[in-house]
């Protein structure tokens, strides 16, 4: 038969856990939009000898699982959504959609040659010829400025990223720290800053995470290189050997690892832009300057102006391929000098032929001018096909990524999320328990009190 006292352990029991289940509703209603916090619960259990109710410190409901998985989408989200920021601002450089664009200036070109097959000895077309080919000197040099420039700025993006990275790995190695000197619930808050801090390192670089029995996290790269050791955090860099940059891992003890496989993230992003988009691009765009200007000044040479002379250079061919779309001049023989271009096949047509004139306009659509066997206007085509199919190409996975980013969002906050009419219900429920136990003390207090006055 219950006693006295074992209905006061009763119910005292009960006020403190009811007080618990409060405290823990009210936390979790606090932090309810804390990035990286999961929802507490107060763990119930009987106490020893059926004395009430045992509380132990609230614990933190996470799913190492769905976590993994939102970091890994988050860093496919930032890879393809860096290569469209990058990429966007580059697509005037490759398309002709405001009427300025290379494919119009070699359009013009040929135009005004055809236009002057039609008047060999006229100057005005004549000096439309050199007009159209300054016109398209200007393309090439902008087109190449505009690369360069893109290049050179997600180089530069990767490089700031990199150091946003080396920061974020840094607190994560700190909270590591500081997470295994804190023990019960005091450690949930530090865990969900670092759970929010993973979040954000994954986005900037494919990270692997594994939690360790002593509280802390270890992360590597997708490849195993460490970027997180308990309280240890690696660095990332990104160099340039040639023109290929790439991102090494210097240890906390000064080792310098070389990545493995990809790097992912908005980092990977931003370095297969240089490498793999803009890089490749720049060198066929400098192919084709060069190819360009080497054909056409071959016919040219063999042509006779309306002096008679032959033997003259249209354009100025620099010494390298490297650098040519940069470079594409007039040569000082026809530059001022429109009665020096080579109109006529023979010595004996000038000045009313019109034969070298329309080889000249041929090579601009003529296959086999490039060492790959295109002409002029295939290679360009090719070089906006393949810029845009990379943007589309980004463009998908950023639609792919972020509606798999929502999807297991809406998993994870399911599961570990805090819903606050829930709390609210909880801490409804915890109240009329805590109201419950207070009348049962009182009425415990008010019968003690009763004995002891017939006992005296």
């Amino acid at each position: 038969m219950p006693t006295i006292q074992h209905i006061l352990s009763v119910a005292q029991s009960s006020l403190q856990a009811s007080q618990s289940a409060v405290a823990v509703a009210n936390n979790n209603i606090s932090n309810v939009n804390t990035p990286g916090w999961a929802r507490e619960v107060l763990p119930l259990q009987a106490a020893l000898g059926n004395m009430g109710v045992a509380t132990s410190d609230p614990t933190a409901l996470r799913n190492a699982l769905l976590e993994r998985s939102l970091g890994a989408t988050s860093g496919r989200l930032g890879f393809f959504q860096t290569q469209v920021d990058h990429l966007s601002q580059l697509e005037a450089a490759t398309n002709d959609l405001d009427g300025n664009g290379l494919g119009v200036a070699l359009a013009d070109f040929g135009a005004a040659l055809a236009n002057a097959s039609a008047n060999p000895g006229g100057s005005v077309e004549r000096d439309q010829i050199l007009q159209a080919a300054r016109t398209l000197s200007g393309a090439f040099k902008t087109t190449r400025s505009q690369l360069d420039q893109g290049r050179e700025a997600a180089l530069a993006d990767a490089e700031a990223l990199a150091s946003r990275a080396n920061a974020l790995a840094a607190e994560i190695a700190e909270l590591n720290t500081r997470i295994q000197a804190t023990a019960g619930s005091d450690a949930n808050g530090l865990v969900a800053r670092r759970s929010d801090l993973v979040g954000q390192l994954s986005s900037l670089v494919g990270v692997h995470s594994v939690r360790r029995s002593d509280g802390s996290v270890h992360l590597e790269t997708a490849g195993g290189r460490p970027l997180v050791e308990a309280g240890f955090a690696s660095r990332l860099r990104v160099q340039v050997n040639g023109d290929v940059p790439e991102i090494v891992v210097e240890k906390a003890q000064g080792q310098v690892l070389e990545m493995i496989g990809e790097i992912g993230g908005e980092i990977g992003g931003a370095l297969e832009v240089y490498s793999d988009r803009v890089t490749p691009t720049v060198d066929k765009l400098d192919e084709m300057a060069y190819a360009f200007m080497e054909a056409f000044n071959s016919v040219h040479e063999a042509g006779f102006n309306l002096n008679g002379g032959t033997g003259l250079q249209f354009f100025d061919l620099p010494d390298a391929v490297e650098g040519a779309a940069a470079a594409l001049n007039l040569s000082p023989d026809v530059d001022g000098f429109p009665e020096h271009i080579a109109g006529s096949a023979d010595l004996g047509g000038v000045p009313g032929s019109n034969a070298n004139l329309l080889a000249l306009e041929a090579l601009i659509d003529q296959d086999g001018v490039l060492p790959s066997g295109q002409s002029v206007e295939g290679a360009w085509n090719l070089i906006v096909d393949d810029f845009a199919y990379g943007l589309v190409r980004a463009r998908a996975g950023v639609a792919l990524e972020t509606e798999s980013l929502e999807m297991i969002s809406n998993m994870l906050a399911s599961e570990t999320g805090v819903n606050i009419d829930e709390e609210l219900i909880k801490v409804t429920q915890a109240n009329a328990a805590l109201e419950a136990s207070s009348t049962v003390i009182k009425e415990v207090q008010t019968m003690t009190n009763t004995i002891l006055g017939l006992v005296s």
